[in-house]
């Protein structure tokens, strides 16, 4: 098997993808080369520590071995099932303004459930 290399998607967290796919390939991590969008946290989903996305691309690539490029695309029914999303949040603002626009004053309410509720604990 050729040393797998992964391009993947926006992601915060690129050493828990790495470990999960060592962990399906049953290599170390070490051998893999990952290269890592820095571009946050894939627009709205929450943190992952399952790295479900990197996982089951190796599941599928695995039996085929690593020398093919692989993609996987979910459907939109198969992403919203499969991901932990932030609650929705709730917003209330009040500002204050002078004669020339400047902001005097700013008020901002938010209610949203804890995000260290759920998979975190």
């Amino acid at each position: 098997m050729n040393r797998p290399k992964l391009d993947t998607a926006a992601k915060s967290n690129g050493n828990a993808i790495k470990s999960a796919v060592a962990q399906t390939l049953g290599i170390d991590d070490g051998d893999i080369t990952l290269n890592v969008m820095l571009a946050g946290g894939s627009f709205g989903r929450r943190a992952q520590t399952t790295a479900q996305i990197g996982r089951k691309i190796a599941e599928i690539a695995k039996p085929a071995g690593t020398d093919g490029a692989w993609k996987l695309i979910w459907n939109r029914t198969d992403d919203l099932t499969g991901g932990y999303y932030r609650p929705l949040t709730v917003h209330k603002m009040r500002t204050g303004l002078n004669a020339d626009r400047n902001i005097l004053g700013w008020e901002n309410t938010v209610a949203n459930q804890s995000i260290m509720t759920g998979h975190f604990l």
